[in-house]
């Protein structure tokens, strides 16, 4: 993958973020209604929801 397609921590700007499983009520229910999928920075620890599943979305 091509390093303008990564995703990118907006805490920490460390290139290098994976998915989760859901946690919660508003993660499990209401967030795939929209689309939202959770990530995890491997470095700081910061949670996102974007809307990619996975990282070959972003080619």
């Amino acid at each position: 993958m091509d390093a303008s397609h990564r995703i990118v921590c907006p805490r920490c700007s460390y290139d290098r973020v994976r998915r989760v499983y859901r946690k919660g009520p508003l993660q499990k229910f209401i967030y795939p209604l929209f689309g939202y999928y959770p990530w995890r920075c491997t470095r700081c620890g910061k949670k996102l929801m974007l809307r990619l599943r996975n990282l070959e979305q972003t080619a």
